[in-house]
C-alpha cells in the first residue's frame, strides 16, 4: 500500500541520512520508487547504489530493467553483459538479460541465458534445501520436508532465504 511504501521510504531515508554511503538504502528506495511506477525517481538511485557499491548486482539488474522499461534493449544487453562476466551466478542478471535478448529479438541468445538462469535456480534451490536440512540436523531434530518448512516445527525459513 501506498502508506506502507512511504513509511519505508521514511526509514531508508532516515538511514541515508545517517549513513550516507549506504548503497543498500539507495537500492531499497529505488525498488519501492519501481513498485509506485515512478522509474524517473528510481534510476537515479540505482545509479547511486551501483556508484556507491560495483559490487551491488541488484542495483545494476535494476537499472537494465529500467532501460527495458525505456524500450532500451541494447543498452539493457551491454550492461548486463558486463554484470553476467564479472557475477556469472547471478541467476537474476542471467534473466534480465534473457529479457533484453528477447527484446532485441535475439532468441538463440536469449533461450541460452533461459537455460542458464535454470540451471542456476535448480543450484541455488539445492544449496538452500541443503542449509535447510544441515541446520535443522546440527539442532538435533529430524528432517521431514513440508513444502518449505521442517517437521520438527522451527522456523527455519531464515535459512531458506540464505
Amino acid at each position: 500500500s501506498e502508506e506502507v511504501d512511504e513509511k519505508a521510504m521514511n526509514e531508508f531515508r532516515q538511514e541515508k541520512a545517517i549513513n550516507p554511503a549506504s548503497a543498500v538504502s539507495d537500492l531499497a528506495m529505488a525498488d519501492i520508487e519501481v513498485h509506485r511506477h515512478n522509474l524517473d525517481k528510481a534510476k537515479p538511485l540505482y545509479e547511486e547504489a551501483a556508484r556507491l557499491d560495483p559490487n551491488l548486482v541488484e542495483a545494476e539488474v535494476g537499472l537494465a530493467r529500467i532501460l527495458l522499461e525505456e524500450h532500451n534493449p541494447d543498452a539493457a544487453v551491454k550492461q548486463l553483459v558486463a554484470v553476467v562476466a564479472e557475477h556469472p551466478e547471478e541467476a537474476q542478471a542471467h534473466y534480465v538479460l534473457m529479457l533484453a535478448y528477447r527484446g532485441q529479438k535475439k532468441m538463440p541468445e536469449a533461450a541460452a541465458e533461459m537455460a542458464t538462469f535454470n540451471r542456476l535456480q535448480i543450484l541455488l534451490d539445492s544449496r538452500q534445501l541443503a542449509s535447510l536440512v544441515h541446520c535443522c540436523r546440527t539442532a538435533g531434530n529430524s528432517f521431514a520436508w513440508q513444502g518449505r518448512g521442517c517437521s520438527c516445527g522451527q522456523d527455519h525459513t531464515w535459512v531458506w532465504r540464505n
